[in-house]
């Protein structure tokens, strides 16, 4: 009499907000049956395992890897292949297990002749008629003139500003010959007013003595 064995599925939850539980000081959310979610968003269930088979150490409270555990590069080979996925696509079916593949030689150096033909066939269609591309410089050099020509007629149009007169240093005006003659008088009378106080304190300073 064969015995039915009952394989179990491990299902895989997500930790959203109507899920109950609560957070540990680890950051670990604990649910009322037992199930968690560590700190790094990975699902345990009851028993503690979470979907490799890894579960933690009650102990040591670290992490014991479960099956296809990549020691190099520290995960799942199974997430690793997820993470490429993501970014390069899923045609990957000729990857290795250190997740590189086999170059294919043949199709770069197909793809290195298309390129070098397609070169040398725009340097035969020049060899044929150097014409063209002396014409396509000439154009060039061409347009180059008429811009340069456009800037001399906008210049013209500018109005020019005249460069500013400098005045010459004014003269001196000359006095007249009545001035000139009131200015010695004026010296005049004050030498002479000048002479007058210089004796009246010479005769003060004598009376003093007496």
């Amino acid at each position: 009499m064969e015995n039915d064995k009952k394989t179990k599925v491990f299902v895989e939850r997500e930790l959203n907000d109507d899920v109950e539980g609560e957070y540990d000081a680890d950051g670990f959310f604990n649910t009322p049956n037992g199930s968690f979610w560590d700190p790094d968003g990975v699902y345990f269930n009851r028993e503690g395992y979470d979907k490799h088979g890894g579960y933690y150490d009650e102990n040591t409270q670290e992490y014991v890897p479960g099956k296809g555990w990549d020691e190099i590069n520290n995960c799942y080979k199974d997430e690793y292949n997820d993470d490429y996925d993501d970014e390069y696509g899923s045609d990957h079916d000729d990857l290795d297990d250190d997740g590189f593949g086999d170059i294919d030689l043949d199709k770069i150096q197909d793809e290195e002749k298309l390129l070098l033909s397609k070169n040398m066939n725009d340097i035969e269609k020049i060899n044929e008629d150097p014409t063209k591309i002396v014409h396509h410089i000439e154009v060039e050099v061409d347009d180059l003139k008429d811009k340069n020509e456009e800037k001399k007629e906008d210049a013209k149009d500018e109005p020019k500003e005249e460069p500013k007169k400098e005045e010459p240093p004014k003269e001196p005006k000359k006095k007249s010959k009545l001035a000139m003659l009131l200015d010695e008088m004026d010296k005049e009378n004050k030498e002479k007013e000048k002479k007058e106080k210089e004796k009246k304190e010479k005769g003060k300073k004598k009376d003093s003595k007496h």
